[in-house]
């Protein structure tokens, strides 16, 4: 068949274009139809993703769904990570293209925040000046829901190692594409190479070696510096040419799946120079986004935990601002300041996807439906932001503010104008009122028959009923029925015909009926059409509203942001950080807590501490015995740098601080060991990129510099390192077991400070306490010793002794009540005596609670925290008050206890 043939060979052309992951959908009548035979097995692929079923035609086998079902089965191709070429039919019957859809392309409707395409452009160099190998990497990405486009471009000595690719992971990590292009002259082997290093885990990756091949993909590498754009761009961004580069290719790329795609796009923004620099893995070895350790969930990271931004606008820019922390002291400034004054302010911004619904315009995939939605929005953005939000002090720092109530009247006038409801106004297109007014008198002719014979058969049948309906079917076309009995009674009363429609019903006919079902059938085809004429029409005016709505969007994602930053201060009992006018960056930090783990870690209270580094003290040499809390220490002060950077309030008492213009984190166990290389490769590799760009604005933190190799080289490097950060000036806090090096003489620097996580073994319980206060010195060398002291029984002689209590008197934890000051406190055993616990204690008395917080020298928490509840029995519960005893939980080797404080 000439069909199948054809079939046949577009796929070819498109998997050539596109890849072996290309599946061509072409229309043939109500259908959209795939093809194979024994050379041509994509449509094993498709019926596996779409889940049907092979049936043969004509010698071929075939698979498809109807042409209803499109946007279903377009979904499931892309999530499966191919590429949908669809072609349909016209009214004549012949086909064309009508669009390419691949994971980065997809406009959808689902409340995914951003659709990322990213192309990478991967040039190797030889450099005369300086000498050597180096590779230039040029990368561009468009979020598609938004029109947003984001390029950078770096340069890096080229050494086959993930360190060279650490900007790339990190751009990847923030936009988390779904299509990317690695365009490079280095061969496939080493384009996988970089792939893996850099973290691309797209549904769908095209991997492009730059070759002499006359194939049409190299002929748009080869011709993409021709680009039209591509001389506009340059005046802009002449200095990379190679991010460049990749931009023209990207949209080109974008453009032929589809055009409108590339309409109405935005500036492509250069990533902030300005910004705080993370390197060597940051943002997942500080949890700032997900490391894919844990099950996604709220607290699986900081970004999940801390974005509680009411609209996807504000979603989106609060994830920008914590991944990409800034350094100007001026606008970190600005940010506390408009969060102070809005700290007992509270707001609810119930408005849509503005960003989207604007680009779903332009896209020509807007409904009728959308423009109430808008209306909604405006309506909100009128009443609720501008009315409410106090003006004065706010408008200091948007100029827009006082425009935004106008521009939203403006679109509120304009959507009423044109739209009643769902419905098109009259008086917006005098041939669609023309048509609409003769559609609607002759609808009203037809009823007003229908209400006649209706009334004659109320005569008959002594009651009331619509005893004549009228019947439409699903090609439009309309006629009046009743019963065969009472048709006949009408025969009788009026002159009509009738014509069976069914078993029991027939149709009502006589010259004006005819004429009237036939005209309103013509009617309504044609207001179809006049009302899809109509409504692009409205459509392309309101495009002139693009900047009135962008400056609107502008300001709720603010008001967003603003009010999210405030919430989460007074939820998490956040302070306020101070900036400080200093020569070198700094950081003093009081009472410092995780904020992560304080809301995990819920059986003890989080022990607090203070830390200064980078102003008298440079670096710390962080001791103690594993499990005490050294690592998370270490990434709450990293955390708590990114956020206030980010503009936010931050997990202390008091934070006092200059900016950091770079940060540098060494914690062992991050993912590079999957990528192929040894640990101490890795940690070489790491340490080349710090040792290279430390300086006196830069913290570095983490475990050992070295643990991958024996233990003099490893000694040996690591202080060498601890040397040169010296030297630098950078403030550094590095947690370890070194106590070797406590006296050598290159370490009696009067910069660096040694402390430890205190440990104390309670002879008399034989357990280890674990205090968890930071202290100075190296704390004793020895602790492993007392480690095993505190372990006097095998771990398999308790676990027996548990199981066999358990089987001859177990307690259902079902049967337990929850406590009324915590749902997940159970009042279970007197925690003192082992009784039966009738009564919850709060270990730190609810009078010292001052707004439902308690505030000691080591913690900041609520009074009903889950660490702060203890069961009791009455007689127990005496005993404290009278002794007017204050307590608190500890973890031991041996688990929970109570300790007197």
């Amino acid at each position: 068949m000439a069909l199948i043939q054809e079939y046949f060979e577009l796929s070819h052309k498109y998997q050539q274009e596109y890849g072996k992951h290309t599946i061509l959908l072409m229309q043939v009548g109500a259908f959209f139809e795939v093809y194979g035979n024994k050379l041509h097995r994509i449509i094993d692929d498709f019926t596996r993703i779409c889940e049907l079923n092979i049936a043969d035609k004509g010698g071929s086998q075939m698979a498809g769904f109807k042409d209803m079902q499109l946007e279903k089965y377009l979904k499931k191709i892309q999530e499966a990570g191919y590429t949908a070429v669809v072609y349909i039919q016209d009214e004549s019957k012949a086909r064309k293209l009508a669009g390419v859809f691949s994971p980065g392309t997809y406009f959808s409707d689902s409340p995914t925040l951003s659709n990322h395409i990213t192309c990478i452009w991967i040039d190797q160099v030889n450099r005369l000046f300086p000498k050597g190998k180096y590779v230039v990497v040029g990368v561009a990405s468009i979020d598609i829901f938004t029109g947003k486009s984001t390029i950078m471009e770096y340069t890096e000595e080229y050494f086959m190692n993930p360190t060279t690719f650490d900007e790339l992971e990190r751009f990847i990590s923030i936009t988390n594409p779904n299509e990317a292009i690695v365009i490079s002259n280095l061969g496939l082997g080493e384009i996988d190479k970089i792939i893996h290093y850099a973290g691309i885990q797209c549904d769908l990756i095209h991997r492009i070696p730059i070759t002499k091949e006359e194939t049409v993909i190299m002929k748009r590498v080869r011709n993409c510096e021709k680009q039209s754009y591509q001389s506009a761009l340059m005046t802009i961004h002449e200095d990379h040419p190679i991010a460049t580069q990749a931009y023209c290719y990207l949209l080109d790329f974008v453009r032929q799946h589809n055009p409108h795609l590339t309409h109405a796009m935005s500036e492509p923004e250069w990533e902030n120079p300005n910004r705080l620099v993370l390197a060597n893995h940051t943002l997942k070895q500080l949890n700032l986004i997900d490391d894919g350790a844990v099950k996604p969930s709220k607290f699986s990271c900081i970004s999940s935990m801390l974005n509680d931004c009411s609209t996807p606008m504000g979603k989106r820019a609060f994830l920008h601002l914590l991944l990409n922390p800034i350094v100007d002291p001026v606008l970190l400034q600005r940010e506390y300041d408009i969060t102070e004054h809005v700290m007992d302010k509270t707001i609810s911004l119930q408005i849509k996807d503005l960003s989207k619904w604007e680009r779903k315009l332009f896209l020509k995939k807007t409904t009728i439906t959308s423009f109430v939605t808008l209306k909604q929005d405006m309506e909100t953005v009128k009443r609720q932001v501008v009315d409410e939000v106090e003006m004065t002090y706010l408008r200091h720092f948007d100029a827009n503010m006082d425009k935004v109530c106008t521009y939203s009247e403006e679109i509120l006038h304009f959507i009423d104008s044109h739209f009643d409801g769902e419905t098109i106004r009259m008086g917006v297109d005098e041939e669609y009122d023309r048509q609409r007014t003769r559609l609607s008198e002759a609808e009203t002719r037809l009823f007003a028959i229908q209400s006649q014979f209706n009334e004659l058969l109320e005569q008959k049948e002594k009651k009331k009923a619509d005893y004549v309906k009228l019947h439409e079917t699903e090609k439009n076309s309309i006629g009046l029925i009743c019963t065969k009995r009472r048709a006949a009674l009408l025969v009788k009363m009026t002159p009509l015909t009738t014509e069976v429609q069914s078993g029991s019903n027939v149709y009502l006919l006589n010259p004006e009926i005819q004429t009237l079902c036939k005209t309103i059938t013509t009617l309504r085809t044609t207001m179809e059409r006049e009302k899809e004429r109509v409504f692009w029409m409205i459509v392309e005016r309101m495009e002139a509203y693009q900047s009135k709505v962008n400056t609107i969007i502008l300001f709720v994602t603010r008001l967003d942001l603003m009010y999210t930053r405030a919430a989460l201060a007074r939820r998490y009992k956040y302070c306020k950080p101070t900036l400080v006018h200093a020569g070198k960056s700094f950081v003093d930090a009081k009472q410092l807590r995780h904020a992560l783990i304080e809301q995990l870690q819920t059986n003890e209270l989080y022990v607090t501490n203070d830390i200064e580094v980078g102003r008298g003290t440079d670096g710390i040499l962080l001791y103690g015995t594993n499990a005490v809390g050294k690592t998370s220490f270490i990434r709450a002060l990293g955390i708590a740098v990114v956020l206030a950077q980010a503009g936010m309030y931050v997990p202390c008492t008091s934070f006092h601080f200059k900016p950091y213009v770079s940060l540098f984190t060494r914690i062992i166990g991050n993912d590079n060991l999957f990528k192929g290389l040894s640990t101490f490769a890795v940690e070489m590799s790491e340490l080349r990129t710090i040792l290279k760009l430390a300086n006196q604005n830069s913290l570095i933190l983490g475990d050992e510099l070295c643990s991958g190799t024996e233990t003099q080289s490893a000694i040996s490097i690591f202080v060498a390192g601890i040397q040169q950060f010296h030297r630098e000036k950078s403030s550094f806090l590095f947690a370890t077991h070194l106590h070797e090096i406590v006296d050598y003489d290159e370490l009696q620097l009067d910069t660096v400070k040694m402390k430890h996580m205190s440990v104390v073994y309670d002879k008399a319980s034989g357990v280890l306490i674990y205090d968890r206060k930071l202290k100075d010195g190296a704390g004793d060398s020895m602790y492993g010793l007392e480690v095993c002291k505190s372990l006097a029984l095998p771990q398999d002689f308790i676990t027996a002794a548990y199981a066999i209590r358990q089987k001859y008197k177990p307690d259902s934890i079902l049967s337990l009540k929850p406590s009324r000051y915590n749902a997940k406190k159970l009042v279970g055993s007197c925690e003192q005596c082992g009784k039966a616990g009738k009564e919850i204690h709060h270990l730190q008395y609810q009078e010292d609670a001052i707004d439902g917080f308690i505030q000691t020298e080591d913690a900041v928490f609520p009074k009903n925290h889950l660490a702060n509840l203890m069961t009791l029995c009455e007689k127990c519960h005496d005993v404290i008050h009278t002794k007017k005893m204050r307590m608190k939980k500890v973890k031991t080797s041996k688990g929970i206890t109570h300790m007197n404080v």
